[in-house]
């Protein structure tokens, strides 16, 4: 409980900040997120997405270039677990949609590559019922055969 709130005081201070201010500790601050999705599995999970989504919103595309590589491969399972486990909370998966807005929206590389795996990239898709047939993992949370 207390890392969460902690957590969140950071969150708060980063977004409070200007751009940038907390470049200097970006490096730090990604270590101790990937620490806590690691260590402290679910309960941690909501909040280090909250953070994500804040460093994404207060650093400028330079700094989160930089800081990208090394999040990127560890969120990209998070969150393909998310969406592909159904006994996962509605706030998880609440915080997964959230963030992948951000990163749809700041034109990630490395996110564009595997954006297909959560969503359609055209507007006009005619789903077909094929057994055999790929559904990204957002459509096929929100319609279920």
């Amino acid at each position: 409980m207390h890392r969460r709130k902690a957590l969140k005081c950071i969150s708060f201070m980063i977004y409070s900040g200007e751009t940038n201010d907390f470049q200097p500790a970006s490096q730090l601050l990604c270590e101790k997120l990937l620490e806590y999705m690691r260590i402290y599995e679910g309960e941690m999970v909501p909040m280090v997405m909250f953070t994500l989504r804040i460093m994404m919103l207060r650093l400028d595309a330079p700094c989160i270039s930089e800081m990208w590589p090394r999040v990127w491969p560890h969120v990209l399972t998070e969150l393909f677990t998310i969406f592909s486990n159904n006994s996962v909370t509605v706030e998880l998966k609440v915080e997964a949609l959230k963030l992948l807005e951000i990163l749809s929206t700041l034109g990630i590389e490395e996110f564009h590559m595997f954006q297909w795996i959560f969503f359609y990239d055209v507007f006009e898709v005619e789903e077909t019922n094929q057994p055999n047939g790929f559904r990204p993992l957002i459509p096929a949370l929100l319609h279920p055969d």
